[in-house]
Formats: C-alpha cells, sequence, structure tokens
C-alpha cells in the first residue's frame, strides 16, 4: 500500500498508532467515572478523522481504497465496501461524541450525589444524582431499592390502627410512635390502595 499523504507514514504503521489511540481511548470511557471525558475524547477523535478525510479529499484522494491493506479482505468485503465501513464507524463516533456532549451539558453533574435510608435495613446509601429513580442492590442488606430524592414524601401503614401516614425519605428506617394509635412503628414502604384516605404527613420523621 502507498504511504499515507497527510502525514507521510506508511498505513500499516498508522493504524498501529489509530489502534493504540482507539485502545487508550476504550480503556478510559471503561473506567471514567465522569461521562464527560469520554464525550469531549470520542468528540475529539471524530472530528480529527472527519478533518483527515478533508485534506485526503484536498490532495486528490476521494476514496480510501488503496490505502486499507488487507482491512477488505479481512471482513470479506470489497475495498470500496471497507472504505464505507471505515467512514461510518467514525462518523458514528463524531456524531455520538457530539450527543453524548450535548447530553452531558443538559443532564445534572454526575459528581452531586444524594443521601437516603434503604427501606429494608435503614442503613444510608449514597448515590449519583443521575441514577435518580434506578433500582439497586442495598450494600448493607442486598436488598432491591428504588433510589430516591431525601425529600420525597413515602406512605406507610400502621401496624397497630391500620391508618396511612406520610413520612420524607431520610426517615426510612426510624422508629416513631404513630400519630394515629401513638404506637411505636418503624417507618417502611408501603402503599395505601386508591380509596384509602391519605392520612397525616411527618414532616421531620419523629
Amino acid at each position: 500500500p502507498p504511504d499515507d499523504p497527510i502525514f507521510a507514514l506508511p498505513i500499516n504503521r498508522l493504524f498501529w498508532i489509530i489502534g493504540g489511540i482507539a485502545l487508550v481511548m476504550a480503556l478510559v470511557c471503561f473506567f471514567c467515572e465522569s461521562p464527560a471525558l469520554p464525550a469531549c475524547l470520542l468528540l475529539w477523535l471524530g472530528t480529527d478523522y472527519f478533518v483527515f478525510r478533508l485534506g485526503l479529499f484536498w490532495d486528490g484522494c476521494h476514496s480510501l481504497t488503496g490505502y486499507l491493506g488487507g482491512f477488505p479482505y479481512a471482513l470479506g468485503v470489497s475495498a470500496d465496501a471497507a472504505g464505507a465501513i471505515s467512514d461510518l464507524i467514525f462518523a458514528y463516533l463524531l456524531i455520538g461524541g457530539c450527543v453524548a456532549f450535548w447530553l452531558e451539558r443538559r443532564l445534572p453533574p454526575a459528581s452531586e450525589t444524594r443521601k437516603m435510608a434503604c427501606p429494608s435495613c435503614g442503613g444510608h446509601v449514597k448515590f449519583h444524582i443521575v441514577n435518580l429513580g434506578q433500582t439497586i442492590t442495598c450494600p448493607h442488606c442486598k436488598a432491591p431499592i428504588v433510589l430516591r430524592k431525601p425529600e420525597e414524601l413515602l406512605k406507610t401503614s400502621c401496624y397497630f390502627c391500620k391508618e396511612h401516614i406520610e413520612f420524607p425519605a431520610h426517615a426510612l428506617g426510624r422508629k416513631i410512635k404513630c400519630p394515629h394509635c401513638e404506637m411505636e412503628i418503624p417507618l417502611t414502604v408501603s402503599f395505601p390502595s386508591p380509596e384509602a384516605p391519605s392520612g397525616k404527613t411527618i414532616r421531620d420523621g419523629s
């Protein structure tokens, strides 16, 4: 195969360089907790390839046929099809990077965290705000729990008088005196039937 006309490098060496960059980016995307860095890297790689293809086009190379070496043979396709596949892959990275970067700017910061108490054991669970509403396994008792905002009101029923009580999510697991019958009960999650009265609200969980 001919040398690359932009960087004046042998094609096989250029493929190794691109493969190494792609491997490093894959590791960053896999291990990085913040989605901002992977989104920027994908956008950077897609933009670089787009500029590179513009340079090839300006140099008179309108197709990658002849520059892909054994890539078409490895995939069992024609050289034109292999060039189209490579263009689609990098177009996907460019568009995906743009979308990921746009979503990252619109979503709440991933570093912002909340705390809630497990309804089963009362243990405190810390989570990122972007995971609100997801069901996870409690790290303390291994029971499935739904991640909720601490200020969100939950509902339960008194074990003794069956009256309904509303309380904030941060009070889950606490023991209180029922505001109706004054018997001591733990605050757990239970949802009353639609026809049942809403009952009293416990604002501070005590």
